[in-house]
């Protein structure tokens, strides 16, 4: 730039050699003139260094030599002026130059504070130990603080003039990915590029710290690189909550296994590598039997201390390229890689036969099991969506077989899901239609034969599709939170039929454990029994053992409510679920009924028949009404009989009955005088 502004001086001068000699007065002052107004100009270069005497001096020497050679007094007077006004410009300028250099340095260095600042601050938000540090052009440390030397338990001196590099490299864990951080610190280091969060490993008094390093090269007012500044911080308890809070992010907080983001990852890259190498893999969800009832029943911290049990027993038996997840509750999902059908039905055998001995929880002895529902991709489908469902499928029929098993998904499963929606869409319909109907199987006295009371029974002919079984349209009604509309009907149905009878007969109708629990299940009891005028002690609600394993307390305190309105609770099916003689000590029931299959079996059975005996004898003991399910013979009822039993009930009676056929029995049975052996024939005869 000198060079080009010092040729365009030379320019300029150039016209007083050849104008002012020759030009006449007027023109000489128009030529001085214009040579004082150029050499005023070079001060607009005052900026770059040089510049401004680089044009100006050339236009005033050559004014100078053109004024002196004129012979003119007068014009020397004014080559004098001309002189001092030049050194008046160039003094000038350098003034200027030197106010311009002192503000540049003033701004460069207010931004190089504010950016060290900037970078403190920005490492400060995330540490309180953060220290400073400064390198030559060499990389070489030339300004190391105390606090950052005792962190590397070393002097201040020992440490300064050592290249920043090295000094890294000597308290550097050794591992892959330091080698590679530090290579990357030492390539900014000779580029002169800004750096940050460069994290270090450092083996420092025994102990793995993290340190976060950054720097950013400086810069002299000539834009000379003169080495770096910047900040080492101690990260390592900042990186230990990150990844505390990254783990709990992905993993189930209850029993460290991964959770459903987590799975759903894993799951996606299966099938992308299916996709790619045609890897197969399979899906297994997991449900602990009866779990609920467990939970309720011993407490939440029992439950939660059973779950972590159970996720290692599983955790136990699967490969480690498996992924086992819990998705909620006492659902499990597991994703198994490289596997053949034989070893993924070894597996599957091999989880259930891992519950197979008991948990042992605060010296308690509790038996869980596991049902599996296993899908195959591609066979059961090539999307997250597919695979889970069919595998939640396969354990629908697990649990609908009773459970403690696993099985393959199969295509007709999906056929039966959409049959049950249908009939679940249906069982809607004649539930707030009120097209069901009620049956009433009569009890009579085992000794006497004379009838004592009813029990009524749920009917369902489905349009289209004949009937359906009781259990399965109840069990479906607790599934969609019907059973409390259907429940209430039936009971209401069941005591307006009762009203209608002898005083001296009972109405005996079934609860189930979703009745049961419903909210302000005996309000409406009571409410039913208001509308209906029934007397309480004619009502007999039949509940079955599997209530007492879903919340213990909770039943005894319903229960006890019941009867405390003087409505009498039956314990039904006694000897099939979960029997326990401390029912009987905890609850006094008012009547007992033995489970059917009992009854029949005790014909050729001793040990059901020796169970029948000793059931009815307690029962006597206890001074508990005991009634017998499914006679069927006269051989059984006679057994019954020398056993003591006191009621008794099934075909050899009568079939369940109608309303309208219980009307015609009754008006029969008043005006029949005929014994009581008789009356029982007239039940067979309708």
């Amino acid at each position: 730039m000198q060079g080009l502004t010092f040729l365009l001086g030379m320019t300029w001068a150039s016209m007083p050699f050849t104008l002012f000699l020759h030009a006449n007065a007027d023109m000489r002052v128009v030529i001085a003139c214009i040579c004082a107004g150029l050499i005023a100009t070079s001060i607009a270069f005052v900026s770059i260094r040089g510049v401004t005497a680089a044009m100006a001096m050339p236009i005033a020497i050559s004014s100078g030599i053109t004024l002196w050679r004129s012979g003119d007094s007068a014009f020397v007077w004014l080559e004098v002026a001309l002189a001092i006004y030049t050194a008046f410009i160039l003094v000038v300028s350098w003034q200027v130059r030197r106010l311009m250099d002192r503000f540049n340095l003033i701004r460069i260095q207010q931004k190089d504070q504010q950016e060290t600042l900037q970078l403190f601050l920005g490492k400060t938000e995330k540490s309180v130990l953060s220290w400073i540090w400064e390198t030559d052009e060499k990389g070489f440390l030339r300004f190391v603080s105390a606090d950052l030397a005792a962190a590397l338990h070393q002097d201040v001196s020992k440490i300064e003039n050592q290249p920043m590099g090295e000094l890294l490299q000597r308290f550097a864990e050794k591992s892959s990915v330091n080698e590679e951080r530090l290579s990357q610190l030492q390539n900014c280091l000779d580029a002169a590029i800004v750096f940050r969060d460069v994290t270090i490993a450092l083996q420092l008094d025994q102990q793995i710290q993290h340190w976060s390093i950054a720097g950013r090269p400086l810069f002299d007012e000539y834009a000379r690189f003169y080495g770096f500044r910047g900040l080492a911080s101690d990260i390592t308890a900042e990186l230990i909550a990150h990844e505390r809070a990254s783990f709990q992010a992905r993993h189930d907080a209850l029993t460290g296994l991964p959770n459903r983001y987590a799975f759903d990852e894993a799951l996606r890259q299966a099938l992308s590598e299916l996709g790619r190498f045609a890897k197969p893999f399979a899906i297994f969800c997991i449900d602990l039997d009866h779990f609920k009832s467990l939970n309720d029943r011993y407490g939440h911290n029992v439950g939660d201390h059973l779950l972590r049990a159970a996720a290692r027993r599983i955790a136990a038996v699967i490969g480690p390229d498996d992924i086992l997840t819990r998705f909620g509750g006492d659902e499990f999902i597991l994703l198994v890689n490289n596997l053949n059908i034989p070893q993924i039905e070894n597996l599957a055998n091999a989880m259930i036969g891992a519950f197979s001995a008991p948990f042992l929880v605060e010296e308690e002895s509790i038996l869980l099991s596991l049902s599996i529902g296993i899908s195959l991709a591609p066979a059961a489908g090539d999307s997250v969506e597919a695979l889970l469902n069919a595998a939640d499928l396969a354990l629908y029929q697990v649990k609908e077989n009773g459970g403690c098993s696993w099985c393959f998904f199969e295509a007709a499963f999906r056929y039966q899901v959409e049959q049950r929606r249908n009939i679940l869409r249906d069982l809607r319909t004649a539930i707030t239609q009120k097209s069901l109907t009620l049956v009433y199987q009569p009890v009579v006295d085992a000794h006497t034969l004379s009838l004592r009371g009813f029990e009524a029974l749920a009917r369902w002919h489905r349009p289209g599709n004949g009937p359906v079984s009781p259990d399965k349209f109840i069990r479906l009604a607790e599934e969609a939170g019907l059973i409390k509309i259907l429940g209430a009907w039936i009971l209401e149905e069941a005591c307006l039929a009762a009203q209608r009878w002898p005083h001296s007969l009972f109405i005996s109708v079934n609860v189930s454990c979703g009745q049961l629990y419903e909210p302000n299940f005996v309000q409406d009891v009571q409410a039913i029994l208001s509308r209906t005028g029934l007397e309480p002690g004619r009502l007999e609600l039949e509940i079955t053992e599997s209530i007492f394993m879903d919340a213990e307390g909770v039943s005894f305190g319903i229960l006890r409510a019941l009867t405390d309105i003087g409505v009498r609770i039956v314990l039904d099916d006694f000897g099939r679920g979960f029997s326990s003689l401390g029912f009987l000590k905890d609850f006094s029931f008012s009547k007992i009924k033995i489970d059917t299959g009992f009854t029949r079996d005790m014909m050729h059975d001793r040990r059901s028949a020796a169970i029948v005996r000793s059931v009815i004898t307690l029962a006597g003991e206890l001074g508990i009404v005991m009634t017998a399910e499914g006679v069927e013979t006269n051989e059984q009822l006679t057994i019954l009989q020398r056993y003591g039993c006191t009621q008794v009930q099934g075909y050899l009676f009568s079939l369940p009955l109608a309303e309208k056929d219980i009307k015609g029995l009754l008006m029969s049975l008043r005006h029949d005088g005929a014994s009581a052996h008789k009356k029982t024939y007239m039940f067979e005869q309708r």
